[in-house]
């Protein structure tokens, strides 16, 4: 294991450099959220990531069980510190870490632990809340958690709006896995929490601050589906226009030639 604290070390270094390198080129938060651990397959994080997990799998058989569970312990409870965010793609990271370690031990359930210990992370401030939100969409997004367990989860805590708390942090998962990361759709992928939302909506003092997040947040995720179609479409055109063999047609021609199975 002293091979796994060193490179935890390791990396807990880069990303305190990596933020401070974010912070001096400017951008702000929206930038530093940008940010993915894919961009970084060739920096040293990726590289201590490696060995983080090789220093994990050379444990000895025998030990595997209680490695595995030390290890994925102390990531989860990194990715509740407040320095997880900072950058956020430590976040990401630590949750790709997490993942990994299912494949140390054949007997630990990563998930089933999971779903015990997102029942303590913290929600008493809005700091807390805000991390809160982002731990679940990371989770998510390593399929650590069920699409359909998390919109329960939520549902169940938010209380049709009577947890103000609750109700911040299921906001805070829609605007994270939906809108930002489009990990899933709303409200398809969470009717439940949907259905919650909707009994706040038609309560007698509806939550007009809340409301207003959620649909800027709905808003966000229309727009950026409707440019993410448009670029594929473009993509899509370019890849036909320069096809080997084809006439050479102009843009304009080749809107006219839209098969009619496609109309």
């Amino acid at each position: 294991m002293e091979a796994y604290r060193s490179a935890t070390a390791k990396l807990d270094l880069e990303f305190a450099n990596l933020d401070a390198q974010l912070q001096q080129q400017g951008g702000g938060k929206q930038a530093a959220e940008m940010v993915t651990f894919a961009q970084l397959r060739n920096h040293a994080i990726a590289a201590h990531v490696g060995e983080l997990l090789l220093a994990s799998a050379r444990v000895e058989r025998g030990s595997r069980d209680d490695a595995a569970l030390a290890i994925a312990q102390s990531t989860f409870k990194a990715m509740c510190e407040p320095r997880a965010l900072e950058p956020p793609v430590r976040l990401e990271t630590l949750a790709i870490i997490l993942a990994a370690t299912a494949d140390i031990s054949q007997t630990l359930s990563v998930r089933e632990e999971v779903a015990n210990w997102i029942g303590f992370l913290p929600a008493r401030t809005e700091a807390e809340r805000y991390l809160h939100s982002h731990v679940l969409a990371r989770l998510l997004g390593v399929e650590l958690l069920d699409v359909a367990d998390l919109d329960a989860y939520l549902a169940h805590n938010v209380d049709q709006g009577r947890s103000a708390p609750w109700l911040e942090i299921a906001l805070g998962v829609v605007e994270i896995a939906v809108a930002r990361y489009r990990l899933a759709v709303f409200p398809n992928d969470f009717p439940r929490l949907a259905t919650a939302l909707d009994v706040v909506a038609r309560s007698a003092n509806p939550p007009a601050a809340a409301l207003r997040r959620l649909a800027a947040t709905l808003n966000a995720d229309h727009q950026n589906r409707l440019a993410a179609a448009k670029l594929q479409a473009q993509q899509q055109q370019s890849r036909v226009a320069a096809a080997p063999g084809r006439p050479d047609v102009g843009a304009g021609q080749l809107v006219h030639q839209t098969p009619a199975s496609a109309v």
